[in-house]
């Protein structure tokens, strides 16, 4: 589907998908962060192979399979974030297995056991809170707001330039000219810059 877009820096996934098949971003070089929604189960072979600046994967809890070289093109600062509570069915080659491995709260020893998951040379248990939400952190260049009072800092611009108040999730532009300004990114409970 989108296999050599070298440019293509940002998808969102309609949430009436269930599947990726194989090689849909295959060297996608430019995408940075990637978060399946919760109706994928699977997963083809080659999907994501040669992008090599995805640093963020969350895989959703209903997840049954992913096959060989998926991901394996991600570099080993990549963080992937995986929701489901029983490691799903995965090939031998499914990831760079020197990412870091994020699971869910109290399922780490079932990630430790499991064939193939247990290939990853760093697995971390999420927080409770944790486990429930896409986590992108500082692995996209995200880095947390210096001042709780940031927000009324300066006026906030969505990615077409119309004012917004950035109270709301999303990627917006404080106090922006063209090519001056900063992009910042807001959850529900804060407010993250890129720099």
């Amino acid at each position: 589907m989108f296999v050599g877009c070298k440019n293509l820096c940002s998808v969102t996934l309609p949430s009436s998908l269930t599947k990726i098949e194989r090689w849909a971003f295959h060297s996608c070089s430019s995408l940075p962060f990637i978060d399946i929604p919760d109706g994928v189960t699977s997963i083809g072979e080659y999907a994501f192979f040669g992008c090599t600046n995805l640093l963020s994967v969350t895989l959703p809890e209903k997840i049954t399979r992913i096959e060989d070289n998926a991901f394996t093109g991600m570099p080993n600062s990549a963080h992937i974030y995986c929701h489901s509570k029983v490691p799903c069915k995965i090939s031998k080659n499914a990831f760079n297995y020197n990412c870091t491995l994020h699971v869910p709260y109290g399922s780490l020893d079932k990630y430790l056991s499991a064939d193939n998951w247990c290939d990853f040379a760093y697995i971390e248990e999420m927080d409770k809170e944790e486990s429930g939400n896409p986590v992108y952190g500082d692995e996209t260049g995200v880095a947390p707001v210096v001042n709780d009072d940031a927000a009324s800092d300066g006026q906030f611009y969505d990615l077409q330039g119309r004012p917004v108040d950035g109270t709301q999730k999303g990627l917006y532009i404080r106090n922006g000219k063209k090519g001056a300004g900063e992009v910042t990114y807001t959850t529900d409970n804060d407010i993250n810059q890129f720099y």
